[in-house]
Formats: structure tokens, C-alpha cells, sequence
């Protein structure tokens, strides 16, 4: 019996360029032929301008030039500065003990920063790798520089212990958005039960 010839059939030219155009298009859209013509909305002005002010403050940046009208309006207030660095003026330490009074502007600098992040969060954009933990830096470096007077070596303990439970936090919250938490929710995030099993 004679067998079947295997040549196969040139593709035509028409063809070619068919089967070209879909594997561009599947190259370009790796969603799929499903989701054609969808876009990636690029993140809110004042989300991006957030960002890019906590990275500015992390850095110590000086005043407040850097922030963008879009920005403050986002916050709801008027950065004010201390020490030469931009601070939320009503800020505080939010501390369960009573912290040195010389922590102050180091503390509302970082409520700034947190402040910054949480415009971030408000929009859905997730928050740049290690901004977190930068402003975490610079509240510890800035409580241990303010140590001074009496006792001083409790003043840089006390600036260690605080530094300490900071971070911890961040690591807890995976180093992204500072969302405020009730004490049944933090101490639930560290023994695994729900909040209702901790109480």
C-alpha cells in the first residue's frame, strides 16, 4: 500500500502574517485574547507625589518644599517642621508609657511618613519595598540623637526599647501599610488566633 506523502502544504502568505499578528498580540497582552484593549490605570497624582514625599522625608530632606499640592490636600493639614524636618504638628509619640518629651518631633515626623503611606493605601498601591522601615530608621536615629541632660544612658535605652517595638511592628505588618489596630488585633497577628479567641 503506497504510504501517504508527508509533505505538508506551504502555509500562505496570508496565512503567515495571520498567525504572526495573534502571537504579537498574545506577546503584548499576556492577559490573553480575553482582556484586549484593557490598561493599567497608572496610579493617582496624589498617590505617587505621597510616595515620593516619604521618600523625600526618610531621607531628611529639609522643610517642605517637596510636597505637592495634591499631597497636602490628601492629608487633611499643613506639614509643619521641627528640627528642620517636615512633622505632622499635632503628632505624638502614641506610646502605652510615657516616652522623653525630647522624642516629640522625631515622633510626629514619623506620624508624617505613616500619614504618607496610608494615601498610598487609601488608592490600593502597594507600598515601595523598605520606605516603611526607612522612616523606622530615622525616627530611631533621631530619638537616640535627642538624648541628653542627666541620663542620658536611660534616655538612649528607652530609645532602644522604642526603636525595637517599632520595627517589630513594620516586620508584623509585613513592612506595608500602617493600619491602625486594637491591642485584641496585635496580639492575635503574633499567637495566630482570631481577635474574638484572644480576648
Amino acid at each position: 500500500m503506497p504510504r501517504k506523502s508527508t509533505t505538508t502544504k506551504p502555509r500562505s502568505p496570508r496565512r503567515k502574517v495571520a498567525v504572526a499578528l495573534s502571537i504579537a498580540a498574545i506577546a503584548f497582552n499576556p492577559a490573553g485574547i480575553g482582556s484586549a484593549g484593557a490598561e493599567i490605570a497608572p496610579p493617582p497624582a496624589e498617590t505617587s507625589e505621597a510616595l515620593r514625599a516619604a521618600g523625600e522625608l526618610a531621607a531628611g530632606t529639609p522643610g517642605t518644599d517637596y510636597f505637592a499640592p495634591e499631597t497636602i490636600v490628601a492629608l487633611g493639614y499643613e506639614p509643619g517642621v521641627a528640627d528642620g524636618v517636615a512633622m505632622r504638628p499635632d503628632g505624638d509619640c502614641s506610646s502605652p508609657v510615657e516616652l522623653p518629651a525630647s522624642f516629640d518631633n522625631a515622633c510626629r515626623t514619623h506620624d508624617l511618613g505613616y500619614d504618607l503611606l496610608r494615601i498610598a493605601h487609601d488608592h490600593d498601591v502597594p507600598i515601595p519595598e523598605g520606605l516603611r522601615r526607612a522612616l523606622d530608621s530615622q525616627l530611631g536615629a533621631r530619638m537616640h540623637a535627642s538624648c541628653g541632660g542627666t541620663d542620658v544612658a536611660g534616655c538612649h535605652m528607652i530609645a532602644a526599647a522604642a526603636e525595637a517595638a517599632v520595627a517589630a511592628n513594620t516586620i508584623r505588618q509585613a513592612g506595608g501599610t500602617p493600619v491602625h489596630e486594637e491591642l485584641p488585633d496585635i496580639l492575635a497577628s503574633f499567637t495566630g488566633a482570631s481577635p474574638a479567641e484572644s480576648e
